[in-house]
C-alpha cells in the first residue's frame, strides 16, 4: 500500500525525484532498499558527543550548558535522544553505529553532519557524485541547509561543562571515526 502511494507520488513528479525524510531507518536500509529499484540513501551521521549535549533536557545545571540546546528542545521533542541518561545514550549509540557498519551497499552513502558544514563543497560533490547529478542540478541552494548557520552545531561539546562525560563518550562509543573541527 505505502509502496503504490509513493509510486504514484513519484510517477506525478516531473523530474522524477522524491526526497524523503526519515522514511527509510538506517539501521536496515538495504533491505529496505529494494522496495525501489532505483533508490538511494544518504544517511547523516553527527558527532555522538554533539548528539548528546544537543539531547540534553532535563536537569540542566549549569546555565550556560543550557544555552547549547537547540531552541526547539522542549524537554520532550529531543528526549529519544536518550542524553539524560549517559549508559542508554551510549548503548543506544554503540548499537546504532554497529548496525550502520553492517549496513553497507552501494546505493548507501554515509556523510558526517560537520563535514557538510565544514566542508561542505567537497561533501556536495559526494552527494553530487553518488546521486549522478551535476552542479548545475543543485538548485535553491542554501535555502534548506546553510553551511554558515549550521556552524553553531558543531563541536558544541567542547562548550559543555562535564568534560568527563564528553571523554567518556569519545572513550566508549564505536563511532567511525572522530575528527576535532
Amino acid at each position: 500500500m505505502i509502496k503504490n502511494y509513493l509510486c504514484c507520488q513519484y510517477l506525478k513528479r516531473k523530474n522524477k525525484t522524491l526526497v524523503l525524510n526519515n522514511f527509510l531507518e538506517p539501521y536496515y536500509s538495504s533491505k529496505y532498499l529494494n522496495f525501489f529499484s532505483e533508490a538511494k540513501q544518504i544517511i547523516v551521521i553527527r558527532d555522538p558527543r554533539d548528539t548528546f549535549v544537543s539531547g540534553l533536557s532535563v536537569g540542566i545545571k549549569n546555565k550556560s550548558d543550557l544555552k547549547l540546546t537547540p531552541k526547539n528542545n522542549d524537554g520532550y521533542v529531543l528526549s529519544s535522544v536518550g542524553s539524560n541518561d549517559y549508559e542508554r545514550f551510549s548503548l543506544r549509540m554503540n548499537i546504532f553505529y554497529k548496525k550502520l557498519k553492517q549496513n553497507t551497499h552501494e546505493r548507501i552513502l554515509i556523510i558526517r553532519f560537520e563535514d557538510m558544514v565544514m566542508n561542505y563543497e567537497e561533501t556536495k560533490k559526494k552527494i553530487e557524485k553518488f546521486l549522478n547529478l551535476r552542479e548545475i542540478n543543485h538548485i535553491n541552494k542554501f535555502k534548506y541547509f546553510n553551511p554558515s548557520l549550521s556552524k553553531k552545531n558543531v563541536s558544541i561539546w567542547k562548550k559543555f561543562s562535564n568534560q568527563d562525560t564528553i571523554k567518556r563518550i569519545k572513550d566508549n562509543i564505536n563511532y567511525f571515526e572522530f575528527k576535532d573541527y
